[in-house]
């Protein structure tokens, strides 16, 4: 993959994602020249009814085509898993991640993959509005192109959604690296998971 198409509600700017319209992201390029190893990243949501997962931490997911943003408004429960994602262009090398949540389903519950080992939720996480920054390695760099970072239990209400955005008090999405201090990229695309009636959104495909 090159770079990813970003829809449904999301403008960019030259630093990030900002208000709405839509647009595709720069290409690696024009980003701007102080930008660390992470550009380019992306947060994509993949929607299973497989809830064992959330257990043995196994998702069948291979590449970002894999991900599964829309699925019946059954009011059936279901897991959504959160991926950082980056361009074969790009060589990651990942400490760090700060996100918020924006939903209009109901979440009963929520954890952090493995790869976790710290984080920092507001006082209201996981509600809709709030937002988490994790630590996602103790030693090494993640340097990984796709891996797993959260996951959420849900309920799939018809015409409801989930999205990763803004974090209420850091803004935007970022990256981290392992510098000293840090370097955060902004996140260029963000996912979304859509039931029933509402559009999900996979921010994977390049941009044409």
């Amino acid at each position: 993959m090159s770079h990813y198409c970003v829809g449904d509600g999301l403008r960019r700017s030259r630093r990030g994602l900002l208000g709405t319209g839509q647009a595709c992201p720069p290409s690696l390029s024009e980003l701007p020249p102080d930008s660390g190893p992470n550009k380019g990243g992306a947060l994509v949501l993949h929607c299973t009814p497989d809830i064992s997962t959330t257990r043995d931490g196994v998702v069948d997911v291979n590449s970002c085509e894999d991900v599964v943003v829309s699925v019946p408004g059954d009011d059936s429960a279901v897991v959504l898993y959160l991926f950082a994602v980056f361009p074969d262009e790009v060589s990651p090398e990942v400490t760090g991640v700060q996100f918020g949540i924006t939903y209009t389903t109901e979440v009963a519950s929520s954890g952090r993959d493995a790869n976790v080992v710290f984080e920092l939720p507001t006082t209201d996480w996981p509600s809709s509005g709030s937002g988490v920054a994790l630590t996602v390695t103790e030693h090494d760099p993640i340097r990984s192109h796709m891996f797993p970072v959260y996951w959420f239990l849900a309920y799939a209400y018809d015409g409801s959604s989930f999205e990763i955005g803004r974090h209420p008090y850091f803004g935007r999405p970022a990256f981290y690296d392992a510098s000293i201090p840090s370097v955060a990229d902004s996140v260029w695309a963000l996912g979304k998971v859509g039931f029933g009636s509402a559009e999900g959104r996979r921010p994977c495909s390049p941009c044409e």
